[in-house]
């Protein structure tokens, strides 16, 4: 029996109007609820930084990936954090709050059982799937922190990586639509 081979990540080239993804941006735009069941959001955090990976659905949409990620919570119990690559793709890791695990070296390993994803340019597909992955972060309140969240679903691999710059994210309750530091 061989070695599998790998299939190479697959680039998506392609340019759409940004108005086109109606998905969850920093700027305000509301997250996407359907990883949160019916409940939208709580609270969101916005934390500003370099997203340096970026694969959504296997495509590597990397070198488009936006300079902020987004932390979710839901009275449901539900936690998760966005990625967005320009006007090409978004995609958000949730799991249950509850199974959050405090890591040696101090992070948080959320497992994630569930990828929300949108991909324009192909039909604006959006699809919600059953997961299996992690997402593992600091605390984004201290400094500079990591956010990695991997997962694999029946749409191919999800990979984000990003690493805040050291400022307080922007905290914002979705109940109540103000906006106030953490």
């Amino acid at each position: 029996m061989g070695v599998a081979k790998r299939e190479p990540m697959k680039p998506i080239a392609f340019a759409v109007p940004a108005a086109l993804l109606a998905a969850c941006a920093v700027a305000g735009v509301a997250c996407p609820d359907r990883a949160f069941g019916a409940t939208a959001p709580d609270t969101i955090g916005i934390e500003s930084g370099h997203c340096y990976r970026l694969i959504v659905a296997s495509h590597d949409v990397s070198i488009s990936c936006t300079p902020s990620v987004v932390n979710e919570t839901s009275k449901n119990g539900r936690t998760g954090f966005t990625f967005r690559a320009s006007a090409l793709a978004t995609v958000s890791f949730s799991g249950p709050s509850s199974a959050e695990v405090k890591t040696a070296d101090g992070k948080i390993s959320q497992p994630i059982d569930n990828i929300t994803f949108r991909i324009v340019g192909v039909g604006a597909l959006q699809s919600t799937t059953s997961s299996v992955g992690t997402c593992v972060y600091s605390d984004p309140n201290i400094g500079p922190a990591a956010v990695e969240c991997a997962a694999t679903a029946s749409a191919g691999l999800f990979d984000a990586r990003f690493v805040s710059d050291g400022r307080e994210p922007v905290s914002r309750d979705v109940r109540t639509d103000g906006i106030a530091r953490r």
